[in-house]
């Protein structure tokens, strides 16, 4: 008997995927039956928090407002008062660190994972990137840096 290897990692591999979706499908469900409201890119507004989904567990900073957070994508957001890099620390969830306060939170945006503007700089995760027009700014790609 001919054992096929190539098939066996295939069939392994979709069925790593299927488990996957079927993971953040369920943190969707357990949310979203608890009240939740699912607000984008995985984070969810339980009332006074937000809850990023794979962690099912609070985005670690107080300062958020809850009811104003906006999720740009899974690092940036925003809200009424502040602008936030959002980034993982294992399986504890996130840490939210606030941008600068000359941040204008009105203008800001975010271009990919690593990058985010406002109408007077670019930011690089939690930092202003020196020198650099925000008007014409492009992300170089991530195997650049």
């Amino acid at each position: 008997m001919k054992i096929n290897i190539k098939k066996i990692f295939f069939d392994l591999l979709i069925l790593v995927i299927v488990i996957a979706v079927v993971a953040v499908s369920l943190g969707a469900i357990y949310y979203i039956s608890r009240g939740a409201e699912a607000i984008g890119y995985g984070y969810y507004r339980d009332g006074k928090n937000i809850v990023y989904g794979p962690y099912k567990e609070r985005v670690n900073l107080d300062v958020i407002d809850a009811k104003s957070f906006r999720a740009l994508s899974k690092q940036w957001g925003k809200d009424k008062n502040y602008t936030y890099f959002i980034y993982p620390m294992g399986e504890d969830c996130c840490y939210a660190r606030t941008l600068p306060l000359s941040v204008d939170i009105d203008s800001f945006r975010a271009l990919d994972s690593r990058y985010a503007v406002d109408k007077n700089y670019v930011y690089k995760n939690d930092k202003i990137v020196e020198g650099v027009n925000p008007n014409n700014f492009v992300p170089p790609p991530p195997s650049s840096e």
